[in-house]
């Protein structure tokens, strides 16, 4: 299975949304990550992120809401830098889902590369810890090892949205969102596990 995904060498020449819709999934997939793993009191607050993210990608004019929340988020404070600490990543959700605000007020494409790495890395990170292994560097020549589970999962999201994009499918956004809510919840079993592995309290 093919690891290694540009949305952007994929399709070089998509519409502004198609690019947001893309990086709106990534932040709904992973935010599980961020209901189970932070304060419940900010779950409400976390699921109108992700909302003013779909909405960007349908066209609205949620542009002074954006920057309000962008200007608004200490997403160093909030992250932390311990790698080993849940707010981490939490941290990392949260920055998916501001990161889909981004892109809808100023189009970047290593930004829209940026979500759907960051979901496959956090992803990977999980599948290593739940098989009680410890990431490695691949060297140079050498053949990465299989994704895990969650990360595949991730992968097949990925493919598919180009599959349907380059195919000239045009984007649902309500299918696109249930079907990233649905890998969500498939993540969302995972969480308990891995949080007893690393002594993470849930929510």
């Amino acid at each position: 299975m093919t690891t290694r995904i540009s949305i952007t060498h994929e399709l070089p020449d998509a519409a502004p949304e198609t690019y947001v819709a893309f990086c709106a999934a990534c932040a709904e997939r992973l935010g599980a990550v961020y209901r189970l793993l932070s304060d419940p009191d900010e779950r409400e607050w976390f699921d109108d992120l992700l909302d003013l993210g779909w909405r960007a990608a349908a066209g609205e004019d949620v542009d002074e809401e954006c920057v309000d929340i962008l200007e608004s988020t200490d997403l160093e404070a909030a992250m932390g830098e311990d790698q080993a600490e849940q707010s981490f990543y939490t941290g990392q959700a949260l920055a998916l889902a501001l990161n889909t605000l981004a892109v809808h007020l100023r189009l970047d494409m290593n930004k829209v590369e940026l979500s759907g790495q960051t979901t496959q890395s956090l992803l990977s990170d999980f599948d290593f810890e739940l098989a009680g292994a410890t990431p490695r560097t691949t060297a140079f020549g050498e053949q990465p090892p299989p994704p895990g589970p969650l990360q595949a999962l991730e992968i097949e999201e990925q493919q598919e949205f180009l599959r349907r994009a380059t195919a000239g499918i045009p984007l649902d956004l309500n299918e696109l969102r249930d079907a990233a809510r649905r890998t969500s919840e498939r993540i969302a079993e995972a969480l308990p596990a891995l949080a007893d592995r690393k002594g993470w309290e849930l929510s």
